[in-house]
């Protein structure tokens, strides 16, 4: 039975309405900061930081929970099809239809409203949000937050110092240590976070890791397969 309330309509029939709603509030008051990000920069760096990282964390949950919406609602409509023609394949194998009926199974299959309730997870937005205001103060100056990294520079401050962006060589490096030495860390501290942040314990968080590690195995043996 189709939902009727309407924080189960889709826009143009493909987005979701509260997806939709939460991006186009989240983009307003993110663009609303940049507009005037020097001037909060400025006067609190740290918490103009959180808050932006906070927001972008949001905005790209909810398009992940948006596409995955999307998706769903696809491979439902896909089974649903596929029952409809099964169903018109039996019936015409018991009682054949006369000449010139249509049977069940040639009619298409459209998607006017909500199959199922249209289900937002906020709880996992919010993490998001909070791993994004809690990670943000790496980027900016040393402050007593940053007694975690044990450094005397941020680690945005460290590549500014040893790997000046001069060129498009010192760019590439910068990058690539970025890569090699941080986002190992940052990976890792998300993870954390996050299966934290779920309640989950010691052993949830040696299972992420290991479905992590899993997962990019195999990857790695699809990339192999591919490039063979």
């Amino acid at each position: 039975m189709p939902s009727t309330r309407l924080w189960d309509r889709y826009v143009f029939n493909t987005l979701p309405l509260p997806h939709t709603l939460l991006i186009v509030i989240l983009l307003t008051v993110t663009l609303r900061i940049a507009a005037s990000f020097h001037f909060h920069y400025g006067a609190r760096p740290i918490l103009t930081l959180c808050v932006v990282s906070s927001l972008l964390a949001s905005i790209s949950d909810t398009l992940a929970q948006t596409v995955e919406t999307i998706r769903a609602r696809a491979k439902a409509a896909a089974k649903s099809k596929d029952a409809v023609v099964l169903d018109g394949i039996e019936m015409n194998e018991k009682t054949p239809s006369p000449g010139g009926r249509e049977s069940p199974g040639a009619r298409g299959f459209t998607w006017t409203s909500a199959e199922r309730p249209v289900e937002f997870d906020f709880p996992r937005m919010i993490r998001f949000m909070g791993y994004g205001f809690l990670f943000a103060p790496i980027a900016v100056p040393p402050s007593p937050i940053f007694i975690l990294l044990i450094v005397k520079y941020t680690w945005f401050g460290i590549l500014d110092r040893h790997f000046p962006a001069a060129g498009f060589g010192q760019v590439l490096l910068r990058t690539l240590v970025d890569q090699v030495c941080m986002s190992p860390f940052g990976l890792a501290l998300f993870f954390t976070f996050m299966t934290l942040a779920e309640g989950g314990g010691q052993r949830a968080l040696k299972r992420k890791f290991l479905e992590v590690i899993e997962f990019c195995s195999e990857m790695t043996d699809n990339r192999d397969t591919c490039l063979r």
